[in-house]
């Protein structure tokens, strides 16, 4: 069993993202161009939290891809030679695997504030993730059964990983539809940019009027719309 300790994605990428909008915005101030400014406002605006719905979806993936290794952890304890309740308890100490340790914590905390057995693994089973709810289920039959839990749990064990691995696949067809609606939305933009290069005049109007500066915001603000859009279709729980 291997496993890494989720580290918060998208700080680092946040603080970027605000330095680069502030340096922009004071590069603006100084050439005075109301284009840039404003653009710098957005973007200080929207693009952290553009970094953390990242960041927060790699995390997510991350954690989902260690909940096999809670079974393992739950296989190793029953063997030893505890109880399923008090084995399921004892997921809260896998510091190791932060992230999966999270996605169960309401099933660990309601156990430990001594509500029933079945009751805490409802928090699971109810959960709007598929892979979290394939784990209730699994818990939940175990619970109710009272069957043989060391091979239920490494058959629900393969299951995850089976998940795992069709999520994994599914997220590397979509790669191609995100790059492409990537490049669709930047298309404009990269456009107007070589018609400004071209044309000292154009260069003027979008920089350094009003007209221009709404121009580009307009054009940038429906882009991103597109952009959210495209994404949210590729993705495949709704989440981008």
């Amino acid at each position: 069993m291997s496993a890494a300790r989720s580290v918060p994605l998208g700080a680092t990428g946040e603080v970027a993202v605000t330095v680069a909008a502030l340096l922009s915005g004071t590069l603006g101030l100084v050439v005075t161009s109301p284009t840039v400014v404003v653009c710098a406002i957005l973007v200080a605006a929207v693009g952290p939290v553009q970094v953390e719905r990242i960041g927060h979806r790699r995390r997510r993936e991350q954690a989902l891809g260690e909940l096999p290794n809670l079974v393992d952890i739950l296989l190793v304890d029953i063997r030893a030679g505890a109880g399923f309740r008090e084995a399921l308890i004892q997921l809260d100490r896998a510091t190791e695997l932060y992230g999966a340790r999270q996605l169960v914590s309401p099933l660990t905390d309601s156990l430990a504030a001594g509500l029933p057995l079945n009751q805490s693994i409802s928090t699971l089973t109810t959960h709007r993730e598929p892979s979290l709810r394939l784990f209730g289920a699994g818990l939940h039959a175990l619970a109710t059964t009272g069957g043989p839990t060391t091979q239920a749990l490494q058959h629900l064990r393969h299951t995850l990983m089976a998940s795992a691995h069709a999520r994994k696949e599914v997220g590397v067809h979509a790669s191609q539809a995100r790059a492409s609606a990537s490049v669709l939305s930047l298309a404009p933009l990269m456009f107007a940019f070589l018609a400004a290069l071209a044309d000292a005049r154009l260069a003027n109007f979008y920089l350094f009027s009003w007209p221009g500066a709404i121009c580009v915001v307009a054009s940038a603000g429906l882009t991103g719309c597109g952009w959210r859009w495209m994404m949210f279709l590729t993705d495949g729980d709704g989440e981008s």
